[in-house]
């Protein structure tokens, strides 16, 4: 059974005979029509595969999986440096936000949804992985797969927005390349 999906505005869609289209729908409304195809196995969403253990999975809302990641304490402050846990409204606004300003994915980590990872038009990169499940390179192979992303829209660089304190993402991002261009900012050049 399904519950209430709320449509992206531009999906990549994959019908069972292989081909390729696009479907823009306006954010919030509900698209049933999308529902009854998605459930039936008409139009499958790309998936893109990281490797034999992570998967990245457009979003969708799913608030159980993804706001206890959004009310962590460390992580709030890992990722925006706020000192509070989101509530339902802030989490929609965010993915509200990632999803018509670029892509966003959940990050699926052997079966289990562990975090979300999105790349926005203006290159901008971000991960976030719930503590859990920290410490296992799970952003780091997500990284990866966000530069071959930002590497399929043409791209010229990827960049990520970084708190000083944050030392765990500063040294995951310059592991894969990432340099230094500002006090909190951090690129990767892509030619």
């Amino acid at each position: 059974m399904v519950f209430g999906f709320y449509c992206l505005p531009e999906y990549k869609l994959q019908t069972r005979d292989g081909l390729s289209s696009q479907l823009h729908i306006k954010w919030g409304e509900t698209c049933l029509r999308f529902q009854k195809a998605l459930c039936s196995g008409e139009i499958k969403l790309k998936k893109r595969i990281v490797d034999n253990e992570i998967k990245l999975i457009p979003y969708y809302k799913n608030d159980e999986a993804s706001l206890p990641w959004y009310q962590d304490m460390d992580v709030c402050k890992q990722v925006d440096n706020r000192d509070r846990p989101y509530d339902l409204n802030l989490l929609h606004s965010m993915y509200e936000f990632l999803c018509s300003h670029g892509e966003c994915y959940f990050i699926e980590y052997r079966g289990k949804l562990v975090g979300d990872v999105s790349l926005r038009d203006n290159a901008e990169i971000a991960i976030v992985v719930c503590k859990e499940f920290q410490n296992r390179h799970i952003g780091r192979r997500c990284a990866k797969e966000m530069l071959k992303l930002a590497r399929e829209k043409k791209m010229d660089f990827v960049k990520a927005n970084i708190y000083s304190f944050n030392s765990q993402s500063r040294h995951m991002f310059e592991s894969i390349g990432f340099y230094q261009t500002g006090k909190e900012w951090y690129r990767y050049d892509l030619r």
